[in-house]
């Protein structure tokens, strides 16, 4: 495997999985909501990537 790119999720996220389908790498994790405090994420996220050559691009979220 080689390093490619990075991506800024969230620096508290509670991260429920991580997994690539059919080429998109799928992040499931619980991030911040408007109204929460900062001790206790409760929104239900997931964020989907594709390498694009050797860039990190954001995939419908």
């Amino acid at each position: 495997m080689e390093y490619a790119d990075k991506a800024m999720i969230d620096d508290r996220a509670a991260i429920n999985s991580l997994k690539s389908e059919n080429g998109v790498i799928v992040f499931d994790f619980i991030g911040y909501g408007k109204n929460d405090g900062m001790c206790c994420p409760t929104q239900k996220m997931a964020w989907r990537f594709k390498v694009e050559g050797n860039k990190l691009v954001s995939s419908d979220r």
